[in-house]
């Protein structure tokens, strides 16, 4: 699971790299800008059109209606229904996570910021390339692993785990700041954005039966090694021919949903562990791990977003 979800976000790194690099030359620029709006009228990137604003709002309003359903009118066995009998000790697990999700983020926005004033940096992020790519996923795992496999100690500080931790966040911020260049003026609109269809996504795994989650692992490896394959051939296709277009949008469509469900998946999967982690075990509830997959969720979800929103205003 580590591997997969790195080789996904290390594919959109390397996009957004190569796609930064080729930007900078003039020429490149406005063949590609002119050849992509041409191949999907008054639009900048392939498959945002009117039918997918449609999608996306009814996506929305889908989405409410789901929270609304399973608040409401549902008779399922759902975590916010046993929230209010959960002991003090599974609260402060799933408060935990969920402060560590977000100093994740904050992590990864300060890197970023930071990596945009520093030339090296950039320049080293912005590298393309089978050496970069393979570097790049070499410590992107690495660090993954080694948040994963440190120890974690209830009541300790636990300086090795949160060492790890944060160079992990530092540097997934740092591969993103080419695409924060790219695309700085819908920066704030995609955060937002971000923020309100990962809030939506994790309130529905609040409010959806407790089972569901378990019948997703199937899917969602599956569809993460479909949009992998695509995301490694894209390069070997020019992004303006068909085939190129079609890989591109199915990338950057498909690994979409797929974070989507990937969130879904890690929410209900964080509740399960914190309700049933015994209290007194050898082995604490580790809130660092259990934060991970929603953060890669969300980094991903993120990206996508700034991309769409971002080439769809140059047109």
């Amino acid at each position: 699971m580590i591997s997969r979800i790195s080789c996904q976000s290390v594919r959109s790194f390397q996009t957004s790299r190569n796609l930064f690099k080729r930007i900078r030359s003039p020429r490149t620029q406005q063949n590609v800008l002119n050849e992509t709006v041409n191949s999907v009228p008054g639009q900048a990137i392939p498959g945002y059109s009117v039918g997918a604003k449609l999608a996306a709002g009814a996506s929305a309003c889908g989405l409410g209606g789901l929270v609304f359903y399973g608040l409401n009118l549902s008779n399922e066995n759902r975590a916010v229904d046993r929230a209010s009998y959960w002991p003090q000790y599974i609260k402060d697990r799933i408060s935990s996570t969920y402060n560590y999700l977000f100093q994740s983020l904050f992590i990864t926005g300060a890197a970023a910021y930071g990596a945009l004033r520093s030339p090296m940096i950039m320049g080293l992020a912005s590298r393309g390339g089978i050496l970069a790519f393979v570097g790049t996923l070499a410590c992107m795992i690495g660090l993954q692993m080694g948040v994963h496999a440190s120890p974690y100690v209830a009541d300790e500080f636990n300086a090795q785990k949160k060492a790890f931790w944060a160079l992990h966040a530092t540097f997934i911020g740092c591969m993103m700041a080419p695409l924060v260049a790219m695309f700085g003026d819908v920066v704030a609109q995609a955060a937002l954005y971000t923020g309100g269809l990962a809030g939506g996504i994790s309130a529905l795994g609040w409010v959806a039966p407790s089972k569901d989650s378990f019948n997703m692992m199937a899917p969602l490896a599956m569809g993460m090694g479909l949009v992998l394959v695509a995301a490694m051939a894209s390069p070997f296709f020019s992004p303006t021919s068909p085939a190129g277009g079609a890989l591109f949008s199915f990338v950057l469509w498909g690994g979409m949903i797929l974070s989507g469900g990937l969130m879904f998946f890690h929410t209900q999967q964080m509740l399960s562990k914190a309700e049933r982690h015994p209290l007194h075990h050898a082995k604490a509830y580790d809130p660092i791990s259990a934060s991970m997959g929603m953060y890669i969720a969300m980094v991903n979800m993120f990206q996508r977003l700034l991309f769409i929103l971002g080439a769809n205003k140059r047109k």
